[in-house]
């Protein structure tokens, strides 16, 4: 008796008994952290949990830092960090307090950026208007439209509007399905924050808009942003440049493709006009984003020449994915290639439109003048329009930007990727 009581104490206590095993030592030491307060105090008790005593003798409360607990010394003290968003349209203050926001299923949607609206199918998740509905914040910031929710699963959806899209989570952000952050590829429109591809005779528009042809034959450039666009082809007597790069790597602003140039004709029915540049798009959440499906922000492909002379339009540039998280897991495809130029005269037909994987838009083929391929992973520059004195081909469009920005600086899985991605670690304060 005298035995078990001994024992039973030295549990009580905690004292390490050398004849016991080592999990039986784990288990009998009390939890400090969870110890009842002896000071007013609030520090980091690992890399990712805050302890707050408020109240001597009361129990800590302790917090889950998404973003990992951080001590600046006298600045702020211990706190749960946050992320200091890049883009310049999302704010710290946009990952706070998410209470009034709703778990979100986006299946089969279109998610409007111009006027906020979001529907699944024919039915309205979300009415068009500022503030929050139906448990979605909405708001313009200069060209970016912001949307938050408290966490998303998405499949299978269409970005459309005139602002690039910022998605904001706090919660889990997964990408289930495909979507698609081009343009109308049938017409010149841009996608959300892309720019419109050049009519007949005129220059695509964005800062890298391909330039277009200056005679009947010429076919148009093809549109810049993270390189060069593809020269246009031409009589052999005039240069048609791509459209330059711009922007940075560190996505200071948010902003898609631009627009890739028109052919070079008088005649409305003998050309045609370049592909529209891809979208912007930005995901943010304070906890994990996973991508088992597809992001497609590339350009669309140009339109072929039509008769002679007839120059085809030049390819659309490649927009924006910004991804930023604690966690970012890629097992599916993320990609902003450049569309390609479309072909010159008779019998041409349309340059391809860029796809989610890291294979370059073709460009239009035609027996005369040939369209150039878009930029992609290998090739970032657009190719250019093959030359002829009557059916030159447009300019394929350079690829855009890829940056994802985690807590740690690394990603889970690479998955497919195109072109390649800056890859950093979170402005986290």
């Amino acid at each position: 008796m005298g035995l078990l009581l001994v024992v039973g104490c030295r549990q009580v206590f905690g004292i390490h008994d050398p004849g016991a095993s080592d999990d039986q030592a784990i288990d009998a030491q009390p939890d400090i952290d969870a110890a009842a307060c002896t000071a007013v105090a609030i520090q980091c008790v690992g890399p990712n949990e805050l302890r707050t005593c408020s109240t001597l003798g009361a129990a800590p409360t302790f917090d889950d830092c998404g973003w990992g607990c951080v001590d600046d010394g006298a600045t702020l003290g211990p706190h749960c960090g946050v992320l200091q968003p890049a883009g310049g349209a999302v704010t710290p203050m946009d990952l706070q307090d998410m209470s009034a926001l709703a778990d979100v299923d986006l299946a089969n949607a279109t998610v409007n950026g111009t006027d906020g609206s979001i529907l699944l199918g024919q039915t309205t998740l979300r009415a068009p208007g500022l503030g929050v509905i139906s448990g979605i914040d909405y708001e313009v910031r200069g060209k970016v439209a912001v949307f938050r929710m408290s966490s998303a699963l998405v499949a299978d959806v269409a970005l459309t509007g005139a602002y690039a899209i910022a998605i904001v989570t706090n919660g889990d952000l997964t990408i289930g399905g495909a979507v698609d952050a081009r343009g109308a590829c049938a017409d010149k429109t841009g996608g959300p924050g892309g720019s419109n591809g050049g009519v007949n005779h005129n220059v695509g528009a964005g800062l890298g808009g391909g330039n277009n042809g200056t005679s009947e034959p010429d076919g148009g450039a093809g549109a810049g942003y993270g390189a060069a666009g593809g020269n246009g082809g031409s009589d052999g007597l005039n240069v048609v440049s791509g459209g330059a790069s711009y922007g940075d790597a560190a996505i200071t602003a948010l902003v898609g493709g631009s627009g890739g140039g028109g052919g070079g004709t008088t005649n409305a029915t003998a050309s045609a006009h370049g592909g529209g540049g891809g979208g912007g798009i930005q995901l943010v959440s304070n906890s994990s984003i996973v991508i088992t499906g597809t992001i497609n922000a590339g350009g669309c492909g140009g339109l072929p020449g039509i008769t002679s002379p007839g120059g085809g339009g030049g390819g659309g540039g490649g927009g924006t994915v910004l991804l930023e998280a604690p966690s970012i897991s890629i097992v599916g495809a993320v990609a902003a290639n450049g569309g390609g130029g479309g072909g010159g005269g008779t019998g041409a037909v349309a340059g391809g439109n860029a796809t989610p994987d890291a294979v370059a838009a073709a460009g239009g083929s035609s027996p005369h003048g040939a369209g150039g391929a878009g930029g992609n992973a290998i090739h970032s520059a657009g190719n250019a329009g093959a030359n002829n004195l009557s059916y030159a081909g447009g300019g394929g469009g350079a690829v855009g930007r890829l940056r994802f920005e985690t807590r740690g600086g690394t990603t889970n899985g690479f998955g497919t990727t195109s072109p390649m991605p800056v890859i950093a670690a979170a402005n986290v304060q």
